[in-house]
């Protein structure tokens, strides 16, 4: 490819990656301003119970049906926690994705449908410097959370275990049977932060012409 245009295509994924990153970073925002605000009124509830001027447990006389707010706030949270992962996970999808349709401009394929390795292979050659390691890690994230992939799974979970949650083993027995799992949920198990999907952004933006 020559330089200039390589170089005009690169600033161009640049700024849409940028302008991905913002969105993500927003529509993250919502959430932890929500998360924040059920912190600040489980706080002040404690005060006022503190103070015995409510209760955390309530059971209405006439009904006998029984409330308890520290229940509803736990919901609250779950569901704002819930929508959190759900579009970590999703922007960790769509950066990849959007690696993916750049590198099809960057470099000549032999293959219709090149793959992951043929993309890594390509943009090598061509002279453009990849983030092999983490592009890797992505690709198996996006394995796992679109085709529960077990192949993806086993090798992310062995590279990067701190991407899954503290308290899964893929290769724990299941406790009836005494033999190994026969299907896990990957995706279920993936535990994504802010900050892994903002080494994402940094990973598919160093894997571009420059």
């Amino acid at each position: 490819m020559n330089m200039a245009i390589s170089k005009v295509r690169g600033a161009f994924f640049k700024m849409n990656v940028l302008a991905t990153r913002a969105a993500f970073r927003a529509a993250c925002a919502t959430f932890v301003n929500q998360i924040e605000d059920i912190e600040k009124d489980g706080n002040d509830f404690q005060t006022r119970v503190d103070a015995d001027e409510a209760q955390w447990s309530e059971v209405d006389e006439d009904t006998g049906i029984g409330f308890d707010y520290g229940d509803e706030l736990a919901e609250r949270r779950f569901e704002a926690e819930e929508a959190l992962s759900t579009l970590r996970k999703a922007f960790a999808i769509l950066a990849y994705h959007q690696w993916e349709r750049g590198a099809l401009s960057w470099a000549k394929y032999e293959k219709k449908r090149p793959n992951h390795g043929d993309y890594v292979s390509a943009l090598t050659t061509s002279g453009i410097q990849v983030d092999i390691n983490g592009l890797a890690d992505l690709n198996r994230i996006v394995n796992c959370l679109k085709h529960n992939n077990g192949k993806s799974g086993a090798e992310l979970h062995s590279a990067r275990p701190d991407l899954f949650d503290p308290s899964f083993d893929p290769s724990a027995l299941h406790p009836v049977t005494g033999k190994p799992l026969s299907h896990i949920k990957w995706e279920e198990n993936l535990k994504l932060t802010d900050e892994n999907v903002e080494e994402f952004f940094r990973t598919i933006l160093n894997s571009a012409p420059r």
